[in-house]
């Protein structure tokens, strides 16, 4: 018997060695692929595709987050389009039975990659339009162009919604100051939509919304207040956060319609022709006039296009590998 046990126990130890050892591998695997899955599409929702620096830097601090000490990033590299970006995890996983057999330890390594696309649906939006016609100067359209926004991020400074009225040339158009009938009209949906975001279908760019009349002050700052008390706040943060994604569920983060008003008269429609995420740095309680920053945050519900991209639309985070 202890002949033939001697002679089974190296198939033995190979075999614990196969269940004990190649398990510890596939479950560091794991660990490291869902780390490296995470960080890639946090680097691409909030640096891509305007700082390549930034995502970078953002996919670094959440695989950190995620138990990957520094050492094990082998690299994060974006893409010279700054359309995605891709990083290497790389582990040494040391045996436990396969030492019997002389093996020390097994690398594991992990690639992933995230790219942005245009979006062509989102929804939760806040019911304010932001004035984006394309044969409008760029200096009267709140820095919206063909070209995209200027982001916080990339040096854009604040801008405004729903300014004081202060002139005909405050106005889209007789009554309107842009705020938005989604869903209905009345104010009370209006204030509904600012606490929670509109909740209709998700639209698209290309849809076409009915205005809402009035400069409607008191559901304005009513709703704001209402949603800040929602998410836990009693005020407003001036600036957006910097270098860190900013929670999709901070009562300061909006996603705003971007809108051809084409001069409307009294409740009519207008075209949706964008969409872009906005931290709200303050609501006036005299005027409602709402003041803020474009961020460069995926919409936390977008449907990416399959093709083709919206140059002043907001984009889409996905995993490509």
């Amino acid at each position: 018997m202890a002949i033939l046990f001697a002679l089974a126990l190296p198939a033995m130890l190979g075999a614990l060695a196969l269940c004990v050892d190649v398990g510890m591998m596939y479950l560091n695997w794991e660990e490291l692929q869902k780390a490296a899955d995470a960080a890639v599409l946090a680097g691409a929702n909030r640096g891509l595709p305007y700082d390549a620096a930034l995502a970078t830097r953002t996919a670094e601090q959440y695989a950190v987050m995620n138990g990957v000490p520094q050492n094990e990033i082998v690299s994060i590299n974006v893409a010279p389009d700054d359309m995605s970006i891709a990083m290497t995890l790389r582990r040494d996983v040391p045996y436990t039975f396969g030492r019997v057999l002389g093996l020390a330890s097994a690398p594991v390594t992990v690639s992933a990659t995230a790219g942005i696309q245009s979006a062509q649906a989102a929804c939760g939006f806040l019911p304010i339009g932001v004035p984006c016609n394309a044969s409008a100067p760029v200096s009267s359209v709140s820095q919206c162009s063909g070209s995209g926004y200027n982001t916080v991020e990339s040096g854009g400074s604040m801008v405004q919604l729903k300014p004081f009225p202060n002139g005909q040339m405050s106005m889209q158009g007789p009554g309107n100051w842009e705020p938005l009938a989604l869903g209905g009209a009345g104010g009370q949906q209006y204030e509904n939509n600012i606490i929670y975001g509109y909740s209709g279908p998700a639209l698209t760019p290309g849809a076409t919304v009915n205005t809402e009349t009035g400069q409607i002050v008191g559901p304005t700052f009513q709703g704001f207040q209402q949603r800040l008390e929602n998410g836990g706040q009693t005020s407003f943060i001036s600036a957006p956060p910097e270098d860190t994604s900013i929670d999709a569920a901070n009562p300061q983060l909006v996603l705003v319609p971007l809108v051809n008003f084409a001069s409307p008269s009294g409740k009519s429609g207008a075209e949706i022709v964008g969409f872009q995420e906005m931290w709200v740095s303050n609501v006036d309680g005299r005027t409602a006039t709402i003041s803020g920053y474009f961020v460069n945050q995926v919409p936390g519900c977008s449907i990416p296009q399959a093709a083709g991209q919206n140059p002043i639309s907001e984009y889409s985070a996905v995993l490509v590998q």
